[in-house]
């Protein structure tokens, strides 16, 4: 059974303006892909951009990440991004001008332009954005990926299915012309030269 992260989302964030964003990811049991601890500071300003080759028994499928900084064991949020596999990311050329931006998939969640069940390639490859933000990875720190299924606690439409989402099998492929990527938008104006430490984080 997926379990989601806890603690104070975002999301209940905006509906109690006094609690602050913190994220509780000690019992999220998501796939974990972390990177080694980086070298050099990094800073990110923008949409980070994630692509995904996934084998799927059902297309109704929601897919949620975390991107984390984790530190001395501690992982600290950064941004997330949700989507449903059956939104199939439309062409640049088709994207829709007025709210597509530059590098960022577009879809535009017409249930014409999605996967129909019995289209649905195997596997098929999922493309979205995460939220924008702006953040810096210091020297020391790793850059993690938490992939699951849909978070039910936090979104209504999901909870009233969960025991549902739960039954469905996702696996991830990677090889030959089937490249799984996250691509960070990375800011080379920053001057960054600093290492981590207790008061930076």
């Amino acid at each position: 059974i997926m379990r989601p992260a806890g603690g104070t989302t975002r999301w209940e964030a905006m509906l109690f303006p006094f609690e602050k964003v913190s994220y509780d990811f000690s019992d999220c049991n998501y796939l974990s892909l972390c990177s080694t601890p980086l070298e050099h500071a990094l800073t990110i300003t923008g949409h980070p951009c994630l692509r995904l080759w996934l084998e799927l028994d059902q297309v109704d499928t929601c897919i949620s990440v975390y991107l984390i900084c984790k530190w001395e064991g501690k992982q600290y949020y950064v941004t997330e991004g949700h989507c449903n596999a059956k939104h199939k990311c439309s062409q640049e050329q088709d994207a829709d001008p007025m709210l597509s931006l530059d590098g960022v998939p577009f879809h535009s969640f017409q249930r014409a332009d999605g996967f129909q069940p019995d289209s649905m390639p195997k596997p098929v490859q999922v493309e979205f954005s995460l939220f924008p933000t702006s953040f810096q990875f210091l020297a020391g720190q790793s850059i993690e990926l938490l992939v699951g299924t849909a978070d039910h606690l936090h979104f209504g439409t999901e909870a009233k299915k969960g025991d549902q989402e739960h039954k469905k099998n996702i696996t991830i492929v990677q090889g030959d012309a089937m490249l799984c990527s996250l691509q960070l938008p990375v800011d080379n104006n920053v001057d960054v030269g600093v290492e981590a430490s207790d008061n930076l984080v």
